[in-house]
């Protein structure tokens, strides 16, 4: 049995090829170019599968695109959530200032109802509670203000990659 060549070029790179008759697909012994052997009527020539992947790229990036979209509406929703909770928070009643208005309400009640010492222990003891209460407010102020903070840089972040999604599919 004879071996039947067809002489091609490359469609890569034009290196003079010697292929086979029967063969449908193969490499260029040159450049390394994957390629297809196209046959119609009387006419053989030759194909770069690159072709053929830059097309299947292309379907695969606005896939990835759109389902990138998706997710990032998830995450920006629940990040929303939690921005919203966080603003709840920082914007409710203060233990701390619940308790200094404990005190001006309870200081005449407690002067005028005991001996001077009883209401001087218990006019230090709501000082006291209320001090702490003040300082466990504004600390947690500035926790909450922080992650406020880093919530919205992400929620901007998440805004940017979605923009970048949005501008590849419209420029299709």
């Amino acid at each position: 049995m004879s071996e039947h060549f067809i002489n091609l070029n490359c469609a890569n790179c034009g290196a003079k090829l010697d292929v086979y008759d029967d063969a449908e697909r193969f490499s260029c012994g040159y450049c390394g170019t994957e390629m297809i052997v196209q046959r119609r009527g009387g006419t053989v020539a030759l194909k770069a599968v690159t072709e053929a992947i830059k097309k299947v790229q292309i379907g695969t990036d606005k896939t990835a695109a759109e389902l990138a979209l998706v997710r990032l509406e998830k995450e920006s929703s629940e990040l929303k959530t939690k921005y919203a909770a966080i603003e709840q928070r920082l914007s409710g009643r203060r233990f701390g200032i619940g308790c200094a208005v404990l005190l001006v309400v309870a200081c005449p009640f407690v002067i005028a109802g005991g001996s001077g010492a009883v209401a001087a222990g218990s006019l230090l003891i709501l000082a006291v509670v209320v001090s702490i209460a003040l300082h466990y407010d504004s600390k947690n102020k500035a926790r909450w203000q922080q992650e406020l903070a880093d919530v919205k840089s992400e929620l901007e972040k998440l805004n940017q990659e979605a923009d970048e999604h949005r501008r590849f599919l419209e420029g299709r």
